[in-house]
């Protein structure tokens, strides 16, 4: 099977170092390689597909977890990565992966985005949505995995510096690229348990650090932040009749905080919770307008569309639009009989 072994510190006090294991296809069938790099790749990072696109599938994984962060080492022949729907579907965790390129090239593909990695070079997925990576030719790529709410600790919103490629070519991606191939580095030399145990937070300040300069990193100027506000829009039109549509309800359905969500919306005319009332108001009142709904009871307009009372909803309808529901309704009919 694979070669496991634990990387030692070069004094020999492994009980006093992170230990670092080392997966390997060497000397599989090439059938054997490609379904246990499978459930390697499962278990390192989180559930995906691995596609060779040569055989046999030569890899090896190099990987360590400090505190909350998961630090690995993949180097692998040319293959495809993909985390499916269905992966997603069916995962129970959730996680910020950052991807940094120290050989070969990569291809990264998430929310109809695609670019390209070359060394030094490096990129954040979420595990929320589907993504896939390619690896045309033999590739080395060290990957962090953060669980999100310990990502948010330091970058409140990063769905909007998902795929967004950062250079490490100079300035401040050069000098995260650089520190965090550092830490792989001390890593592999045995770094202390107590000196690991405190690199989870600079490692995220320098990301952070990294990100604060990139113009498209602001949420307002994002496509993909843009994509979702009209995204986030037609979900709300289409449960405006569930009374239980909140800020915290669309957060869950799309896999995004309600801060991101309240952070999509500010500068608006409204808040979200505002824009939900008033698109259930302006429903409500072409229902109430429309003389083939005459019979209908101004209660039963007012549930069936999201308010969960009718008191409640005379009150908001009369201070939107300055008369009662009932009002209302009266001036539309008498117009439409005429005299």
């Amino acid at each position: 099977m694979s070669d496991l072994l634990t990387c030692a510190p070069k004094d020999g006090a492994l009980a006093k170092a992170i230990a670092v294991d080392t997966l390997s296809t060497k000397g599989m069938w090439p059938r054997q390689s490609v379904e246990y790099w499978n459930d390697v790749a499962c278990n390192t990072f989180t559930p995906q597909s691995v596609e060779p696109l040569e055989k046999p599938l030569c890899a090896a994984i190099h990987r360590a977890t400090v505190g909350d962060m998961r630090v690995a080492l993949a180097v692998s022949t040319g293959s495809v990565i993909t985390r499916s729907r269905q992966h997603v579907a069916r995962s129970r965790e959730s996680y910020f992966l950052l991807h940094l390129q120290l050989a070969g090239t990569s291809v990264n593909r998430q929310d109809g985005r695609e670019i390209a990695l070359g060394r030094g070079d490096f990129a954040i997925c979420d595990s929320t949505r589907p993504y896939q990576l390619e690896f045309r030719n033999d590739t080395s790529i060290l990957v962090l995995r953060f669980p999100q709410p310990v990502f948010r600790t330091v970058i409140p919103c990063p769905e909007a510096l998902t795929l967004l490629a950062m250079s490490g070519a100079s300035g401040a991606g050069r000098l995260a690229s650089r520190f965090i191939e550092d830490i792989w580095l001390a890593l592999k030399e045995g770094l202390p348990l107590e000196s690991a145990g405190r690199l989870c937070r600079p490692v995220l300040d320098v990301i952070a650090s990294a990100y604060a300069g990139v113009p498209a990193a602001r949420i307002a100027g994002t496509s993909m932040a843009r994509a979702l506000q009209v995204q986030i829009r037609g979900f709300i039109e289409e449960q405006l009749g569930d009374q239980d549509l909140s800020v915290s309800s669309i957060a869950a359905a799309f896999g995004i905080t309600s801060r991101y969500v309240h952070a999509l919306f500010k500068g608006g005319a409204d808040t979200v919770s505002e824009y939900i009332q008033t698109r259930r108001m302006e429903r409500a009142a072409k229902v109430l307008a429309d003389p083939m709904s005459s019979r209908v009871a101004v209660g039963s307009i007012a549930i069936g569309h999201g308010f969960k009372s009718q008191a409640h909803f005379t009150r908001v309808f009369r201070a939107h639009h300055g008369v009662a529901p009932r009002e209302f309704r009266h001036r539309f009919v008498t117009t439409a009989r005429g005299p």
